[in-house]
């Protein structure tokens, strides 16, 4: 009896999200979120609806936007990367010497 395991490939990089279609479910959680939230606002303020509308639209549109990956840095999301951008430590200074010659 052949080893049935022989001819298959294994992963290297082996992603722990889970996909459906084009779309991760982190990312629909954070939009419907997103979405869903200004629905439970919309209880305690009210707003006329022209202004919910446009408020949800732009809301979408920023869980689009937190959703993408990035050019610049395409293994990660721009909510990570945001993420990062405040979580940094500002109290430690990198200098860097542009000169000829300096390390």
């Amino acid at each position: 009896m052949a080893n049935k395991y022989q001819h298959m490939k294994i992963q290297k990089n082996i992603k722990q999200e889970v996909r459906l279609k084009a779309f991760y479910f982190l990312d629909l959680a954070l939009i419907l979120g997103l979405c869903g939230g200004m629905f439970y606002l919309q209880d305690f303020i009210q707003l006329p609806i022209g202004h919910f509308i446009v408020i949800e639209c732009l809301l979408f549109a920023l869980g689009i936007f937190l959703c993408a990956k990035p050019s610049s840095n395409g293994g990660h999301r721009n909510l990570y990367t945001l993420y990062c951008l405040l979580k940094m430590d500002r109290t430690t200074y990198g200098v860097q010497s542009y000169k000829k010659g300096a390390n």
